[in-house]
């Protein structure tokens, strides 16, 4: 066995190895607290030189003389303890610096073994960065605490077993109860979810939290039921509080989402209806004839689509102005509605088409009777603008399933019929039958006529200005297509685009577009002082879904023209009401640098999907939100909607445009509104090439509106 001497051998070389490697300052002092001995590392932390010490009091080293008395008191009061626990105190460096230090000490007894105390051996560490942490934590909660308190969104705090233990003013108001009042209560009883539909108790988020151990939230239409009554639209998220793998606590974020719920069923009415009918809109009418056609399949009853334009609407246009073409829409579609049985469905298909979807009835006879009944409703004499105007319509009928099985080729034969019934002058109606297919050939003809008019420039591109209303700063310029038609004259986009787009020539027409945009972009001048004006051009939703790529295209077209891609925007409008598997190829546009802008923003639900999905620059507002856009008039509901759109928009730090502005009025509404750029009439109507030049020059439009 190794002898007492050998081991004491051991005990001493163990214990130098120590001292010299420790990164604490390590003092021995004697009963009068002088420094006997003192470890390297006091050099990196006071500053001294270890045999400086020696010798001296230890009080040199503290900051403050009352903190060495204390320590002096606790150190005799404690004598019967071996060692002192951690304590904190202020020590000072050899340069005068001081620094926070944590000190424990151990008696040293002597070796004579009458259990007198020899000295203490004195540990000392720079616990500096210790506090700069714990300082900083408690700068942090103390941030937490203040912004809990100053947020909007309330705020629950519960601990382990669903008790409240925090609520900020925001939760109080909207709970109604008081943080006195719902402390130690269990959560369910201040935070109570009902069902917005069934008004059915929902489950406690905070209690689901607590059992899953992660992010939960409220199911969509969740309402809060307040202390006094009151339901609040809200949506919320319950976080766990962890103390690593245990969870102590949940934190309830919530806020009153009642306006915007509002908005949303307003938005997604207006995604299903149209704007200025109030009737089924395209969308919807397809999600009602794929429904009628299912129960139709299994029922083994026919079915009947009628296809319906009104006559001599372009004409009406033309001579009273869109105003009273928007009046005679109204009235039609109230009309048709009127006419036709509950169970069948009326639609506007877009301009002066609309749709009826019939079913259960005996036999073509009946169906005949029902167009009749339409043909009268719509024959009774309509005041617009002081004149009586007489409407007449034609009809197209394909009957499922003899005429076609699918929702298309019903939708399509529907339109043969209802041209071929065109070509009878008025209330006339026509079914589908095969040999009527040889219409198809005169959309081939237009589809030669298309590209005739291609190669001879018959196509050509207007700019309308968008303008800063207060400046009359020109910040854009929209394109927009013309064909001046060798027999039919001067023809608008809503004249022909419709036959593009079933002719499949949309693609081509777009790639003609952006390049000759493009092109002239680049050649136009600017002012002083002023970037280059960007150029807008119209895309399709059909075309991000083509069998080429926009992104292609998009490509191709900067190459080719060199135009900077920041000077190049997409407009883009979804009337489906979802931007679904788009995103993708939207963010394929946006990685070549070109800005996306969100078209008739505000017409469905679409406008939320847009704001949530971070791809757009801009949006440009629907005409139903500028008052008077469409109609002439000022449409309070209009006013309202605008304001609420707006509101969201700035939230969300997204600008926003107006187009439609007709009138000086609708311009004062629409800056009163606080829009701050425009599109409309009222400033500039669509402008040729060599126009927009000498306004490019300026860079302004007039002086502005103050």
């Amino acid at each position: 066995m190794p002898s007492r001497k050998h081991r004491w051998e051991e005990e001493h070389y163990r214990f130098e190895a120590i001292f010299a490697s420790s990164v604490d300052a390590i003092l021995a002092v004697d009963p009068m607290r002088h420094i006997v001995l003192a470890s390297p590392s006091v050099s990196r932390i006071f500053g001294y030189d270890p045999d400086e010490l020696v010798g001296r009091s230890i009080s040199i080293l503290y900051a403050r003389t009352e903190d060495f008395i204390e320590q002096g008191r606790l150190r005799y009061s404690r004598e019967a303890e071996d060692s002192l626990s951690a304590y904190e105190v202020e020590y000072r460096r050899k340069d005068g610096s001081t620094f926070p230090g944590e000190a424990s000490g151990r008696k040293i007894l002597s070796s004579k073994g009458s259990g007198a105390i020899a000295g203490y051996m004195v540990t000392i560490r720079d616990i500096s960065r210790r506090r700069q942490l714990m300082n900083a934590l408690a700068r942090e909660k103390e941030q937490w605490f203040v912004t809990l308190k100053s947020l909007g969104e309330g705020v629950i705090v519960t601990d382990a077993s669903g008790l409240v233990t925090f609520m900020n003013p925001a939760a109080e108001i909207l709970t109604g109860w008081s943080f006195l009042e719902a402390s130690g209560q269990p959560v369910g009883t201040v935070y109570l979810a009902v069902s917005e539909e069934t008004q059915e108790r929902q489950a406690d988020p905070v209690a689901r939290c607590l059992s899953a151990g992660h992010i939960v939230g409220l199911s969509n239409h969740t309402c809060l039921l307040t202390r006094h009554g009151r339901k609040l639209a809200v949506e919320d998220s319950a976080s766990p509080i962890r103390d690593g793998e245990r969870t102590t606590g949940v934190v309830l974020v919530f806020r009153d989402v009642t306006e915007k719920r509002e908005m949303e069923r307003q938005l997604a009415h207006q995604a299903r209806y149209d704007y200025l009918t109030q009737i089924p809109n395209r969308v919807l009418f397809h999600d009602r004839f794929d429904q009628a056609l299912a129960r139709a399949r299994r029922s083994g009853s026919p079915l009947a689509l009628l296809y319906m334009d009104l006559d001599s609407f372009k004409e009406i246009n033309d001579t009273l102005g869109h105003a009273a073409g928007d009046i005679v829409l109204r009235q039609a579609a109230e009309r048709l509605v009127k006419a036709v049985r509950e169970e069948d469905t009326v639609a506007r298909m877009g301009g002066d088409e609309f749709t009826v979807i019939m079913t259960g009835f005996s036999g073509r006879e009946e169906v005949v009777t029902s167009v009749g009944r339409l043909f009268l409703a719509l024959s009774e004499p309509m005041m617009v603008g002081g004149q009586e105007v007489s409407v007449t319509a034609s009809v197209g009928v394909a009957v499922f399933p003899e005429d076609g099985e699918e929702a298309d080729s019903l939708l399509r034969h529907a339109d043969i019929a209802m041209y071929k019934a065109k070509e009878r002058r008025g209330n006339a109606v026509v079914f589908f039958r095969a040999d009527l297919t040889g219409e198809l050939e005169k959309r081939v003809s237009f589809s030669a006529d298309f590209r005739r008019a291609l190669e001879r420039s018959e196509l050509l591109l207007e700019f309308q200005p968008e303008v800063e209303i207060v400046s009359g700063r020109i910040r854009g310029v929209e394109a927009l297509l013309r064909w001046n038609h060798p027999l039919q004259g001067r023809l608008l986009p809503e004249s022909f685009l419709p036959q593009l787009l079933r002719g499949g020539l949309m693609a081509e027409l777009s790639l003609w577009v952006l390049k000759k945009a493009a092109r002239q972009a680049l050649a136009w001048p600017h002012a002083s002082g002023e970037p280059p004006l960007p150029v807008s051009v119209n895309l399709s939703v059909r075309e991000l879904r083509g069998s080429v790529s926009p992104v292609v295209r998009l490509r191709e077209v900067l190459a080719e023209t060199g135009l900077p891609p920041e000077r190049l925007e997409i407009e883009i409008a979804f009337p489906e009401g979802r931007l679904g598997d788009d995103v993708p190829v939207l963010g394929g546009m946006r990685d070549l640098g070109v800005k996306l802008v969100a078209d008739d923003f505000g017409e469905g639900i679409v406008s939320l999907d847009i704001l949530r999905s971070g791809l757009f620059d801009r949006v440009k507002l629907s005409r139903q939100l500028s008052p008077g856009g469409d109609s002439g008039g000022f449409d309070p509901k209009a006013a309202a909607m605008l304001r609420g759109v707006l509101s969201m928009l700035r939230d969300l730090e997204i600008p926003a445009v107006a187009k439609g502005a007709e009138s000086r009025e609708s311009l004062r509404i629409l800056r009163e509104a606080g829009l701050r750029f425009i599109q409309g009439y009222a400033l500039s109507r669509p402008l040729s090439p060599h126009e927009i030049a000498g306004l490019a020059a300026s860079g302004r439009i007039g002086p502005g509106i103050a």
